[in-house]
């Protein structure tokens, strides 16, 4: 009896695990993802740093039904800008900087999506998701003091990766039924504590990153 017992268990566990598998989608997609980083600059050389970057992002999801879990990765390209500054210090010596910087973002995410049919496969969608995101900078700086020349080269500096949450809108149309094309906007919330400070010039020439704001494009393939 007791062996009925556990063969009909176990085969009503294999029907449900079936039924659910049977109703799993999966699929993976990528695109161009373009960021804009809100931060709070410490002194001059605060407006040395990028707002504005262009990347891409990778990922892949199982999708039950009009909910989703999709895990991913995403990086902007090195961006980088150049500028000079000219200050007079206490002991009255002028000085000239000229600066330029490079710096980037990478991070990993994993979301909860939900999905809204509306009319021949398009979709809105709704993103709730946690992720952790790294920031890293270098740059090259040449001071002018009353003629004279001091250079520093190859500076660098690198974030730990920080905690951010991510809330995102968008929309999907399948052209085919394993093609199609999603757009999303997202915010991407760093809070006090994990927001990203880069102390490339000394940390009294530091600029603290808090948010960032993309919009991505790109592609979709279901199996």
């Amino acid at each position: 009896m007791q062996l009925i017992k556990s063969l009909v268990i176990v085969a009503a566990l294999g029907i449900l695990t079936e039924s659910v598998m049977a109703s799993v989608d999966p699929y993976f997609g990528g695109g161009y993802e373009w960021s804009t980083a809100n931060h709070r600059r410490g002194d001059s050389h605060g407006s040395m740093f990028n707002k504005y970057f262009g990347g891409a992002n990778a990922y892949l999801g199982a999708r039950c039904h009009d909910i989703s879990i999709e895990a991913g990765y995403e990086c902007t390209g090195e961006e980088s800008k150049s500028g000079s500054h000219t200050a007079t210090p206490h002991d009255q010596e002028v000085v000239t900087a000229s600066i330029r910087t490079r710096n980037y973002f990478k991070g990993w995410h994993l979301d909860l999506k939900t999905y809204f049919p509306i009319k021949d496969d398009f979709e809105l969608i709704t993103s709730f998701g946690y992720g952790v995101i790294k920031h890293k900078a270098s740059g090259n700086i040449t001071l002018m003091v009353s003629e004279e020349l001091r250079a520093y080269d190859n500076l660098h500096f690198s974030n730990r990766y920080g905690h951010v949450a991510r809330i995102g809108i968008g929309a999907q149309q399948m052209l085919c039924d394993h093609i199609g094309i999603r757009a999303m906007i997202r915010y991407k919330l760093l809070n006090n504590r994990t927001r990203l400070k880069s102390e490339l010039f000394g940390i009294n020439e530091s600029v603290k990153y808090k948010n960032l704001v993309s919009l991505k494009l790109g592609f979709i393939f279901k199996f």
